[in-house]
Order: C-alpha cells, then sequence, then structure tokens
C-alpha cells in the first residue's frame, strides 16, 4: 500500500508543568554604604530566553530587586539591584523548534544585611506550557484503493497570532507634596481597551505607581498615583478583535525637590497586540475498504486552541493584623505585596482563582521608629472564560497601600490584576499509519443490525465492510449519531 499523505496546521501540546527555581545572590549597596537593616525588600522576575532543545527546556532570567534599608546611624536609603539565573529542565521527547510559554512569578523572596552587601535568596515557580506546531501528518488517502473509508473529526481550531509590538516610554510629572526622595518603586500596567483601526491599534490603560518615599522631616510614607495613558501600535492585519499584553519593563520615579511637590516617573512600557486566526480542521480518525483488508495506526494528540486573554482588575479592603495585637498610637508607613495564586478551578463559563497577598508592611510606633512586619492575606475572585475554555495559564499583580489602623490591625487597600490566558485542549486519536491486514469477509445478503448509542454510518459499514453510501441509501430517514437499538438495515 503506497499512503498518501496531508498536513494539518495544529498547535499540539506536548507538555504542561510548574516548575521551581531557586535563585540566590549577593546585591551591592551603592557607594559600599553598609546595611544594618532591611526595612523593605521585593521585586520582579522575568526570562530573558525560554527555549526547547533536544530533551530539555532552557530557561535564562533574571530578579530585579527593591531594597529599603538603613545605615548604622539609623539613616533610611533604597537602591535596586538584581541576580540572573539559568535552569535546564529535562523534557524527554522534546525537539528544537518547539514553542515555549513560561510565566514566572516569585513565590519568595528574603534579603539580608551581609555588610554592604544584602543577601538574596528567592524562590521562583514557573508555570510552563511546551507545544508542537509543527505540520501535523495524517493519512490522506491510499493510492489505488478507490473503495477507501474515512472518518474524519471536524473541528474549528483558532490559534493567536501576533499582529503587532512595540516597547514604548511613558513620561509623567506626579504630584508629591513634601516628598524630598524616594526609595523605592513600584508599578502594575493594565490593559483597559484595545480597538484596530487603519493599520493601528489605539491601545488605553493606565500605570499605578506605588512607592516608599521620604519627607522633608525625614520620615517615611508612600506615594500611589495612578497615570493613564493612550497609545498606538502598528500592526501588520486588521482584526475584529485583538487583545494586547504589556509589560512594565522598567519604571523609575524621581522627587524634583520638596519645594516643588513634584516627581518625575518615567516607565518603559513593552506592548504585544495579537488576534485570532481560525481555521477548519479535519482530523482522519479511523478507515476502511471493503475489498482490502489493513488495520489502523493511530496517534495519540492533544490539540491546543487559544481561544483568548480575559483580564480582571477589582479593589479589596482587608485588615493585616500586627504581630502581639493591637498596639495603641500606630501610625501606618507602607505596605507593598505580591499576588501568589494557589489554586485555579474552571466552573462553567469562569475560573475560580484562590491566591495569597504575600504583604510586607511598616507603622511608626510610640517610639517613632519604623517597624516592619508581613502576613500573607488570601483573595478569592472570578474570571470569566470563553465558552469551552478547560484550561488556562495565569498571571497576578497587584500593588498596595495602607488606609489607616483598624481595630486589630493596619487597614489595606489592594488593587489586584489576573489575567487569563485562555485554551481549549482537545483529546483526539489521529489517524497516523496503517498495517497491512487479511482481506474481510463479507456475507451475501439483507440483514438488519440494532446500533449502540453513539454509533454513525460508517461504524455500522465498517463493521459489516460495506460501502457507506449503501448504508445511507437503505436507511434514508435515520438521524446521525443512532441511538441505543436503533435497526439498521444492511446489504451486504
Amino acid at each position: 500500500m503506497e499512503l498518501i499523505w496531508k498536513d494539518l496546521e495544529a498547535e499540539r501540546l506536548f507538555e504542561r508543568r510548574t516548575v521551581q527555581v531557586k535563585v540566590e545572590g549577593e546585591l551591592p549597596s551603592p557607594d559600599g554604604r553598609s546595611i544594618a537593616q532591611i526595612i523593605s525588600s521585593g521585586g520582579r522576575v522575568y526570562l530573558t530566553s525560554a527555549a526547547a532543545e533536544a530533551d530539555e527546556i532552557r530557561l535564562e532570567g533574571r530578579i530585579d530587586v527593591l531594597i529599603t534599608a538603613a545605615d548604622g546611624d539609623g539613616a533610611a536609603f533604597g537602591f535596586e539591584s538584581g541576580a540572573n539565573f539559568r535552569h535546564t529542565i529535562s523534557l524527554p521527547g522534546a525537539l528544537r523548534g518547539m514553542s515555549v510559554e513560561a510565566h514566572p512569578c516569585i513565590q519568595s523572596l528574603t534579603a539580608l544585611p551581609k555588610g554592604v552587601f544584602a543577601s538574596l535568596e528567592a524562590c521562583v515557580d514557573v508555570d510552563l506550557r511546551v507545544t508542537d506546531a509543527a505540520p501535523m501528518r495524517v493519512i490522506g488517502g491510499v493510492d489505488g484503493v478507490k473503495d477507501l473509508e474515512l472518518k474524519t473529526l471536524s473541528m474549528a481550531h483558532s490559534q493567536r497570532r501576533e499582529i503587532g509590538g512595540e516597547t514604548l516610554r511613558l513620561r509623567e510629572e506626579l504630584s508629591a507634596e513634601g516628598i524630598s526622595d524616594v526609595l523605592s518603586c513600584r508599578g502594575l500596567v493594565s490593559i483597559r481597551d484595545v480597538t484596530v483601526e487603519s493599520g493601528a491599534a489605539a491601545v488605553s490603560g493606565q500605570v499605578s505607581v506605588s512607592a516608599i518615599t521620604l519627607g522633608r522631616d525625614g520620615r517615611m510614607g508612600q506615594l500611589v498615583r495612578s497615570v493613564p495613558f493612550r497609545e498606538r501600535i502598528a500592526v501588520n492585519s486588521p482584526a475584529a478583535e485583538a487583545f494586547c499584553t504589556a509589560e512594565l519593563k522598567s519604571l523609575y520615579l524621581r522627587s524634583l525637590g520638596e519645594d516643588f511637590g513634584i516627581a518625575a516617573m518615567e516607565a518603559e512600557i513593552s506592548f504585544s497586540v495579537s488576534k485570532l486566526e481560525t481555521a477548519s480542521l479535519a482530523v482522519p480518525i479511523d478507515a476502511f475498504s471493503p475489498t482490502i483488508g489493513f488495520g489502523c495506526l493511530n496517534e495519540h494528540l492533544t490539540v491546543s486552541e487559544h481561544l483568548g486573554l480575559r483580564t480582571l482588575r477589582l479593589a479589596l479592603q482587608e485588615e493585616l493584623p500586627l504581630p502581639g495585637g493591637r498596639r495603641e498610637s500606630v501610625k501606618p508607613i507602607f505596605a507593598s505585596a505580591s499576588a501568589v495564586i494557589t489554586e485555579a478551578v474552571p466552573e462553567g463559563d469562569r475560573l475560580a482563582v484562590s491566591g495569597v497577598f504575600v504583604t510586607e508592611a511598616a507603622y511608626e510606633g510610640p517610639s517613632g521608629k519604623p517597624v516592619t512586619f508581613t502576613a500573607d492575606i488570601p483573595f478569592g475572585a472570578a474570571i470569566e472564560t470563553p465558552v469551552g475554555t478547560n484550561t488556562s495559564m495565569l498571571t497576578a499583580a497587584c500593588v498596595c497601600e495602607p488606609k489607616g489602623a483598624g481595630e486589630n490591625g493596619l487597614q489595606a487597600e489592594y488593587t489586584l490584576e489576573l489575567t487569563a490566558e485562555c485554551f481549549r485542549e482537545s483529546d483526539i486519536e489521529a489517524l497516523a499509519g496503517l498495517a497491512e491486514g487479511e482481506t474481510p469477509e463479507r456475507t451475501h445478503g439483507l440483514a438488519v443490525c440494532f446500533a449502540s448509542e453513539g454509533e454513525d454510518v460508517f461504524d455500522i459499514a465498517k463493521r459489516f465492510s460495506v460501502p457507506c453510501a449503501e448504508v445511507r441509501k437503505l436507511n434514508p430517514d435515520i438521524a446521525e449519531p443512532f441511538c441505543e437499538g436503533d435497526k439498521i438495515v444492511i446489504l451486504s
């Protein structure tokens, strides 16, 4: 038998898992300044490379760390440093050229004073999704076999395609009354709306800025601002519906002096605009010939269909319990947090998400000295997802600020943003080959058979080695798929 092949353009899932990476390093302070105390530490993690090689996945990335510290005289200062990391994951069967999508998230980060260094220990979880976009080779026919019957599975298949991307700088002056210096600054970029027209995508959103500051009296505080933006990103394709992702590559904030009451912000944001392209697939899953015997060789595949992005932004009010209980004369100084997802469960047309705000906060007690403490605050949320979603890749980001002292602790407000990249994964048995077999035996005459639930004309025709067209001709009024016990007339 000489097989006729055809190639189908369909992305297949190869592997999905979460891996853990440990990152360590020594972060030098500016100008060799001695670090007596670390008041606050936080950071962001990003991957510079995620690539598939033979039987393995190689990751390279970096953690940028923001540190607020105090020297031996108690003077506060801030600096930014970081540590690079590499990690190799054993993945038998992986091939160079496979697509690797990886979302890193800091699970824990600790910085301890060590002379003129801060000693860093961090744990990073990386959600990994490896897919194969090479054409899927399946059986399209057999040369010389004119009565070949093929059973195909028809399905729509959507893939994400980037149609534009740019890295832009956003500059703004923010009101910052009474602030003499900025010790550290974190941010969150959010996309509100995307519209494609006239060869460009109009992208609007905002950058939320949270900074630990020094006032003219030398006391620490917190500055939180929201900066709206509207940018035009050139695209190379029209799109009735587009979606955009944005990554805050860098964020700087500096005071222009306490007399001016203004802080200058500069942010570098990377935008990527995409659309979904949908095509129809006819995947052969079974075959037979009434006159030639052969066996079917099937290959198990998980076809991955991209359904788009969904985002959820919400504000949550929580109370941070103070260590040892409520104290009198407590004045909040700052609060910062990272959002860690612990569970995501599909529930119909939504995704139920649970997580923890890993929070670091400080207050000023009666002594006037800042006291830092940590708290893990649980949260829950639900994101609406497209019909058919059965898996997703989630990212979470947040900013936090204190809102006063409560009955049992500090009141804090969290602005949380969840982004879900939604997929529909379908398991199929694709016809990938044929093996020679005996010629089927056929009885002659008229027969009545009883169908099983879910069977169709192909299944009955294959069972009796007769053409599908003959079964349909003798049973013109019967609907497929069959119900249990349906009577089917066969002429063999």
